[in-house]
Order: C-alpha cells, then structure tokens, then sequence
C-alpha cells in the first residue's frame, strides 16, 4: 500500500519545524562548534530532501502534464555538506 502524498508533506514540515526549534537562539558559531546540533539539523535535512524526491516522483506519475518537472530531481544538486563546517 503506497503511503498518501500528503503524509510526506507533514514529515516535510515537521522536519523544517525541528530544524527551527533546533537553531533558535543559536548563533553560526554555536552550530559549528557543536558537532550534536549540526548532526541533528543535517538528519532534518536528510528528511526534506527524501521527501522533496518521493512528492516529485509521484506527481510525475500521477499527473502526466507534469513530468516536464522531472528536472526539479536535477535542478538543484544535493544540500550535502552545504551547510557543513567540516574542512573549514
């Protein structure tokens, strides 16, 4: 049984609402200093970019007109180590 569409907006939104939760009142050299925080905020990100692959795909499927989007997948290359601090 597929899992409704909808059901991986809310974990989209959850996770974005942890990731604000998580940097509140922190400053960037609070997150680069603290190897737990930048952990726990990359794992949130893990969860949108999961998401953001699984909604393109099935609205690739389930709306044919729509696959002209496929490149959205393409378009923007991996969030990884963007925001690392690591090698600084």
């Amino acid at each position: 049984m597929q899992r409704d569409p909808r059901a991986y907006l809310r974990d989209a939104r959850e996770a974005a609402a942890v990731i604000l939760g998580f940097v509140d009142g922190k400053s960037y050299g609070d997150y680069a200093g603290d190897r737990l925080l930048r952990s726990a905020v990359e794992r949130q990100f893990e969860i949108i970019g999961k998401v953001r692959y699984r909604f393109v795909g099935w609205i690739s499927v389930a709306h044919p007109p729509l696959k002209a989007f496929w490149w959205m997948r393409y378009a923007y290359p991996p969030y990884e180590n963007r925001l690392s601090v690591r090698g600084r």
